[in-house]
């Protein structure tokens, strides 16, 4: 609440600035980065229990 209060002049700097780190903390299942994130995690996690028949297709 105080960081509202000192921003004051400068209320949308500091709004954008405060909803950038509440993204950045919270993570709220975005749709920018997220997906491809998971792609990885995902393709990590596959790569384990690939056998030689299988090809993994996901990765780049």
């Amino acid at each position: 609440m105080t960081s509202i209060l000192i921003t004051g002049g400068h209320s949308g700097i500091g709004l954008a600035a405060v909803r950038k780190l509440n993204r950045a903390a919270h993570r709220p299942r975005p749709r920018y980065d997220e997906p491809r994130a998971a792609q990885l995690w995902d393709d990590s996690k596959r790569l384990v229990h690939l056998t030689d028949e299988e090809e993994p297709t996901q990765l780049r």
